[in-house]
């Protein structure tokens, strides 16, 4: 009987860890998303200086994101978001066009980490 109810308590800790790291990552994501859209309206109103400062802000969010993140993400889509971010201050600075393309794929790159770990029957297999 004990060991049943060891099962249970192991099984119901990995239900908890589950679903605690989904709403992780939507808290994270969010603050992220808020970040980018931040830096678009700068670039939008002309105004790379400030969008410059808060890619720097985006930097500091990002290397916290990636340390809480790698317990329960695959590293591989971090590594991805790891070289996008680490483009836009300088596109920032630079007033370079492809910013916006970048902050794009940060928010399609977001949505990706984020639905890969929601419980669908293709994610579980």
């Amino acid at each position: 009987m004990k060991r049943a109810y060891a099962a249970f308590i192991i099984i119901g800790v990995i239900i908890a860890y589950s679903v605690s790291g989904i709403f992780i990552i939507k808290h994270e994501n969010s603050r992220l998303i808020s970040v980018l859209d931040t830096i678009q309206a700068c670039c939008d109103n002309n105004d790379m200086k400030a969008a410059a400062e808060n890619a720097g802000k985006l930097e500091k969010l990002w290397f916290g994101y990636e340390k809480r993140m790698s317990l329960i993400v695959k590293d591989e889509k971090l590594s991805e978001l790891n070289t996008i971010v680490a483009k836009i201050r300088p596109y920032c600075e630079e007033a370079n066009d492809e910013l916006e393309a970048e902050l794009q794929n940060i928010r399609h790159q977001l949505s990706l980490i984020y639905k890969s770990e929601l419980p669908y029957w293709y994610n579980i297999i």
